[in-house]
């Protein structure tokens, strides 16, 4: 290579071969399969050094690693807001979790109501979704709300009325009437546990649902111990009266 060995601004040994007034004619060198130097077609360039000309590669890697530490930065950082996000989002699906009413608002959303358990103190029933219609003809469906109570419960609420200026009954929004009716299952098993009454036993026989024994024992004794009184009661009124019958002859 001798004295004549130099470098290109891009870093590569070539060979002057001579200097024009306006630059150099030069042959690029390289090493062959063989290990020979070989040498390649002349050609002109405007500059040539004596050393490799590493500084402005030197510069421009030096920028390019910034650049790299920043983004690793940036994407450090997005990663723990990612995280935080995804904390954050378990969290309130951990608390949306705990409200099957919030499930029955996508099933809502989603158009899958078919009927209403209506399930309340003193009465309970199923109704089509089709039929919930306020009370007046070409209202439209009746309100459906979704109410938070004082204990943190949510609860749903049916209007009477489009506009949720009537009264209003607690309900299920249900996906199937077999729901419906494991809704009403459920609010029968709870009020067996109460009083026994008479709303509960003809729900059970209007639409098929269990009731113990004992249940049954209970209510049959109310009833006969009612009835019995109603007797007595009666069979006094009816002594009183034919005294009275008897006074008049």
């Amino acid at each position: 290579m001798g004295e004549k060995t130099k470098y290109l601004l891009n870093g590569s040994e070539i060979i002057v071969v001579e200097q024009l007034q306006t630059g150099f004619l030069v042959k690029d060198i390289w090493i062959g399969y063989d290990d020979e130097e070989m040498e390649g077609e002349p050609y002109v360039v405007e500059r040539i050094f004596d050393s490799p000309p590493t500084q402005k590669y030197d510069e421009t890697i030096l920028k390019l690693k910034a650049e790299i530490d920043d983004l690793r930065i940036q994407r450090i950082e997005i990663e723990k807001h990612t995280q935080k996000v995804g904390e954050q989002e378990k969290e309130r699906l951990t608390k949306y979790q705990q409200y099957e009413q919030l499930k029955q608002l996508n099933d809502f959303l989603d158009g899958k109501i078919t009927h209403y358990a209506v399930v309340e103190s003193w009465t309970a029933c199923i109704i089509p979704f089709e039929d919930a219609l306020g009370e007046y003809r070409g209202e439209g469906q009746k309100l459906l709300t979704l109410f938070g109570k004082s204990d943190g419960n949510l609860c749903w609420g049916l209007n009477e009325y489009s506009d949720g200026s009537g009264c209003w009954r607690t309900v299920i929004p249900c996906t199937s009437y077999n729901q419906a009716i494991k809704e009403l299952q459920k609010y029968v098993d709870a009020e067996a546990q109460n009083k026994p009454a008479d709303h509960i036993i003809q729900l059970a026989k209007t639409y098929n649902l269990v009731l113990s024994d004992e249940y049954v024992a209970r209510w049959n004794t109310l009833q006969r111990k009612g009835l019995e009184k109603q007797k007595t009661e009666c069979q006094q009124k009816t002594h009183t009266i034919q005294e009275r019958l008897d006074n008049l002859t």
